[in-house]
Formats: structure tokens, sequence, C-alpha cells
């Protein structure tokens, strides 16, 4: 792969400003030639067979540059645009991980609030590893809970059937969840476990009264105006992108693309919706990014900046949806989702007020295999730091 040359990081002029609906959607401030951004992008696109890749890169102020490419399905011809919904994967916890710190902001709940405080009437019967885990260990994933770290048959199939509303069940699920033995990292501060998501989700509903979905449509659609959904974009609308995986995925002989997303459905899968299920319009998803890097330079929007600080770096390694590392004296909050047929990463550097979002409707970049998952996340390791090195 060829190199470029490192250049200069622009200085940029941060016009701060505290309120959260900055509009973003049409400004780009590099409209150098040629399409630097646009290359990579179609390197990226071509190694890894990808219909449609779009990446977006923006300050707390301004989006600096954006492209896209390719098409929203296989079978057809239809570009995909910037106002496609793409599905996020993981990357809903960190949207879950925000409506705790609005809840906590709002005095419903604390970091500290204990699992049991809520529900005293599992205690009992729940292992006593688990009888002091609060809000944050599970968003953290210090809780050591059962992990259900990849979502497929198999794994769903052990969630116990019950009937009621989707917080019932969520709490049932919890229950099974609390009599299960401990996970015990080795290497790690974390286990990165989607049912700790869940439980999470279960204390935020038992202290709103309202289900996470309206949780979701309360703080995202309502007061914050964007276009976010539960399920695949297919779900809403046939306008929309389609996910992909390669056929070997599906069994086939062939590693050619097949669309895979309408029949990508599970029973009772949306008890783990806010562990990665949520698609949203990328410029939109961009705005949500947008709000994050304001308040990591101090300023406060929907959420105060002392809660972003806490979100994206309060605890070690991995806050609240999201990891965090040091890079000589850059602080980087980052993580990606992908449920095989999408992929989007998001990556902030704190100090540098940027951010880079790249996002697809095929998660091969985020392969399954775990020594291909090692070499994928090598080489988009070395075309992010080539986006990077453009600004």
């Amino acid at each position: 792969m060829k190199k470029i040359i490192i250049i200069m990081l622009s200085t940029f002029l941060i016009i701060a400003f505290a309120g959260c609906n900055a509009n973003i959607g049409n400004n780009s401030t590099n409209n150098s030639e040629p399409k630097e951004l646009d290359e990579i992008l179609i390197q990226i696109k071509n190694e890894f067979n990808i219909p449609a890749l779009g990446a977006i890169i923006l300050s707390s102020s301004s989006i600096i540059d954006k492209a896209i490419i390719g098409v929203r399905s296989i079978e057809s011809n239809e570009e995909t645009t910037f106002e496609d919904n793409f599905h996020l994967g993981s990357n809903t916890k960190a949207i879950t991980g925000f409506i705790s710190g609005k809840l906590a902001e709002d005095g419903k709940i604390g970091w500290d609030t204990k699992f049991f405080d809520l529900f005293p009437e599992l205690k009992e019967s729940s292992r006593e590893d688990y009888h002091l885990i609060s809000l944050s260990d599970l968003l953290s994933h210090r809780a050591n809970i059962l992990l259900f770290k990849t979502v497929n048959r198999e794994i769903m199939d052990k969630i116990p059937a019950s009937e009621g509303d989707i917080k019932y069940r969520r709490l049932k699920f919890c229950e099974y969840v609390l009599q299960e033995e401990p996970e015990r990292p080795f290497f790690k501060t974390y286990a990165y476990s989607n049912a700790g998501y869940v439980m999470a989700a279960a204390m935020l509903e038992k202290v709103s009264s309202i289900s996470w979905e309206e949780l979701v449509q309360k703080v995202m659609v309502d007061e914050l105006k964007m276009s976010v959904n539960t399920g695949w974009p297919i779900d809403i609308g046939n306008d929309q992108p389609r996910g992909h995986l390669p056929g070997s995925y599906m069994g086939k002989e062939s590693d050619s693309l097949v669309i895979y997303d309408k029949d990508y459905h599970f029973e009772n899968e949306d008890i783990i919706y806010p562990a990665g299920d949520l698609n949203i319009k990328m410029l939109d998803y961009a705005r949500y990014i947008q709000l994050n890097l304001q308040g990591l330079r101090g300023f406060d929007n929907y959420l105060s900046s002392d809660t972003y600080e806490f979100i994206h770096f309060g605890i070690p390694y991995y806050s609240i949806g999201w990891e965090n590392s040091k890079d000589g004296s850059l602080n980087i909050s980052q993580h990606s989702g992908s449920k095989g047929n999408f992929f989007c990463h998001t990556y902030i550097i704190k100090e540098k007020d940027m951010a880079i979002i790249v996002f697809a409707n095929s998660g091969i970049l985020n392969a399954l295999n775990p020594i291909e998952y090692y070499q994928g996340g090598k080489k988009l390791d070395a075309y992010l730091q080539l986006i990077e090195n453009l600004y």
C-alpha cells in the first residue's frame, strides 16, 4: 500500500457555542483538489469489496470534509447519500450511555446507583458476586456479567422465553443473567458484555418509567431532532441501504457478497437492542458526535461538559460506551460497531478537536474470523491514519 507524506495539521478557528442544534449538514471547509478523502475511500472499498462506504471528518463547530461512494445494494444502482441511515451496531452503546448521562443530570439516577437498589426483589435469587454492581460498572463492562458478545441464534436461544412488554422481558433476562457464573477477564481490566448493557437499560427504564426505546425517541428524536430507529435501515423504508455479508457466512461456497438484513432477526433480540441495534442518518450521527466534541472542549450543550468528560475518559480503557487511550499527549476515544452486515467506526481526538466517522453497508471491515479481525483491524488503523494525516 502506497505511503503518503504526512500533511501538517491545519489550524482551525473554533467557534465555541453552548447550543446543541448547530447545523453541520451542508458545511464543508475542505474543497481541495484532488479529493484525497475520496481516494482513500476508494482504496478501502476496493480492498474489502464494500458496496457503500462513507467518511465524515468534523470538528466541534463544522464538518471539515465528507465523502461517500457506492450503492445502497448490490442488486441496485442507487447511489448512497448522507441522507441515508446506516446501522451503528455496538456504537449504540454510546447512545445508551448518553441517555444515562441525561437521566443522571436530571437527578433520576447516579453513576454509582446499585442495580439491587432498584430491583431488591431479584437479589435473593442472584449470585453474591453481583450484589454491589452499579450503573457505571455495567456501562464500563466492569460487572463481569455474562458476555453475550456475539449475537447469533445459538446465543439468542439461551434467553428464557417470557411474556409481557419489553421492560418486563428485559427484567426477566436480567434475572437469568444474574444467576449465571461471572466472567473472569484475563489480561484486560474489563469484560465486554452486551448483557451488561441490557441490565443498564433496565435500570434506566425503572427510574424513567418508560422503555429504552421510548427514551431513545424522547432524547434523540423529539429533543435532538435526529432520525434514529431500532433495527435495520430497510425496516424504515425500501430506499435505505441494505446490509451485506460474505456468502461463506451464509453457508455458501463463494465469498461473494449477499444481502442479509430483513431475515437477520432472532426471537427476543429486541431485549438486547440497547447494546447494539440502532440505525441513524449519518449526518445526524455526525451532529451527535459534534455534541460530544463540544463537551470535550469544555462547553455545555445537551449535557454538561463534565458529563461528557466522564462518559469518554472517567474510567480508564473503557468508560461509558467509549474505549479510551493515550497517544502521546493526545486523548483518544473510539468505538466500532458491527453485526456483520454493516460497520461503523468513530475515532475522536480530544486535543485536535477532531472526529473521524467511517461507515459501510458491509461489516467485512470488522471480520468475524479472529485472524481476519486482527488483520482487518490493522488495515483499518492504517487507513484511519491516512485520513487523520490529511487534516
